[in-house]
């Protein structure tokens, strides 16, 4: 791969483990053909969104007007998950307009755009993740995208691009909005 540091890599001679998934690695080609999704993407019901939807990041004092945006704000998963990506934390187990101090009328929408260490946990343990979110009654949740730098091997690309449709289409199959 060119940007790739798969030249100095020593993991093949001496098995040695690295967080890269990359062809001297051993074993790296048979959990990337283990991964792969053979069917196509899912159907996913069609939501009409306004052009701009707040991220609430913390519980809000005061009420605020969302009308303008249809009633409708975005909870970031890095304050909805713990650090390690394992599970929910603690504050939005009563539900995510408990934890942000919303009114129930407000609808939300889940997205991952999160830090990889905290995605890798949620791949981990994103079964007993997708039961919690079914209590949580979010209108829509954003599939997490797996990291795709220019610098990393291209076996790890298609192993990533093939956790983020393999997860969007779990979340499909649970029922997840």
């Amino acid at each position: 791969c060119s940007m790739c540091d798969v030249s100095f890599c020593k993991c093949g001679e001496k098995r040695k483990r690295c967080m890269v998934v990359c062809p001297n690695k051993f074993g790296s080609f048979t959990l990337v053909k283990n991964t792969i999704v053979k069917e196509p993407l899912m159907g996913n019901k069609s939501l009409d969104l306004p052009i701009y939807i707040p991220i609430m990041p913390d519980k809000i004092k005061e009420n605020f007007n969302f009308k303008a945006n249809k009633n409708i704000i975005a909870v970031h998963g890095e304050f909805f998950l713990n650090a390690a990506g394992s599970k929910i934390t603690g504050a939005y187990n009563p539900g995510f307009r408990a934890a942000l101090n919303l009114k129930e009328d407000l609808s939300g929408i889940l997205e991952f755009y999160i830090k990889d260490r905290t995605l890798e946990g949620f791949w981990d343990n994103r079964k007993s993740i997708y039961k919690d979110l079914k209590r949580q009654d979010f209108l829509g949740i954003i599939a997490p995208n797996f990291s795709v730098y220019e610098d990393a091997p291209r076996l790890e690309h298609i192993y990533n691009i093939q956790r983020s449709k393999t997860v969007y289409n779990e979340m499909i199959t649970e029922g997840l909005p």
